[in-house]
């Protein structure tokens, strides 16, 4: 273990010392381009003077975790459904079984094949009737019903 330290720390000191010369002949070219001294401003950079800090990897990123309960501790309530959700919800058999005939041998139904034909039928429904739903899923989240029941 020993001689992998000692290979490791003499690794890291042919770094230094190539990112030392690397910065003195940066130095060196950029003082014969501008005109300035360029020992004086090494010594004024102390590029001696460089640390070369390892390290490993990507820094770890912090999981995204969802809060499920409330800041008083008991869990979160779930949002209400919205018009057009129950909308789907009351359709989506309908929908799927209409699709389901119209699908060729051998073919599969994609799920959002359903999604997209519920939502070409909710555009289009008159606006009364999008307007009844949406008052209906309105009064259900007010009277704190469990979406899941209905």
């Amino acid at each position: 273990m020993a001689a992998l330290t000692i290979t490791m720390q003499s690794d890291d000191e042919a770094v230094r010392a190539a990112c030392i010369a690397t910065a003195h002949q940066v130095l060196e070219a950029m003082a014969a381009k501008y005109g300035f001294d360029a020992e004086a401003e090494a010594r004024a950079l102390n590029l001696d003077q460089i640390k070369i800090q390892r390290k490993r990897g990507a820094p770890a990123k912090k999981p995204v975790t969802k809060k499920t309960k409330a800041p008083d501790g008991l869990p979160k309530p779930k949002r209400a459904l919205t018009g057009y959700l129950k909308y789907a919800a009351s359709v989506r058999s309908e929908v799927k079984a209409a699709l389901l005939e119209d699908l060729e041998d051998g073919g599969k139904l994609q799920p959002q094949a359903v999604v997209r034909e519920i939502a070409i039928r909710w555009k289009a429904e008159t606006e009364e009737l999008r307007e009844a739903w949406n008052k209906d899923a309105k009064s259900a989240s007010s009277e704190g019903s469990d979406p899941e029941s209905e």
